[in-house]
């Protein structure tokens, strides 16, 4: 999916809403067909700091989200993801309405939530390990 997901932003502009530890965008940014600059978007100094300092491609930004409201980001975005954060937002329709100015016209918009139940819990429980193991992101191996 990751792949893929670069390939439809070859060359354009990606925002990642709530980006974490950067490791996803960081990802989609490192293939060759990734988009042309990416931007991850966080809430926290702390985060945003540790995602500078480990993901140093001069393609790739971090940010905190209030400064999305500045002028630069403003319909600059070909495409905007969020991955597993909407589900803590409280203010959800402030959000949209940022989103929607950060936006291109004709941007898309990818939003995940978490399934939380069943075999898809147990994968991604499973996938967290792995990533632990392999010191990817921020799991704890075991």
């Amino acid at each position: 999916m990751g792949v893929q997901l670069a390939q439809e932003f070859a060359g354009q502009q990606l925002l990642d809403y709530g980006s974490g530890d950067g490791t996803f965008i960081a990802l989609l940014q490192s293939s060759p067909a990734g988009p042309q600059l990416a931007v991850g978007a966080e809430l926290a100094d702390d985060v945003v700091e540790d995602c500078r300092t480990r993901h140093g491609d001069p393609r790739l930004e971090f940010v905190r989200i209030d400064a999305l409201d500045s002028p630069q980001y403003q319909a600059r975005f070909d495409g905007l993801m969020c991955m597993e954060v909407l589900e803590h937002v409280v203010d959800r329709e402030s959000v949209y309405a940022l989103w929607k100015r950060l936006m291109k016209p004709r941007g898309r918009l990818i939003i995940s939530v978490p399934v939380e139940t069943g075999m898809a819990l147990a994968i991604k429980q499973m996938m967290r390990k792995i990533a632990g193991w392999r010191g990817i992101g921020d799991y704890p191996g075991c």
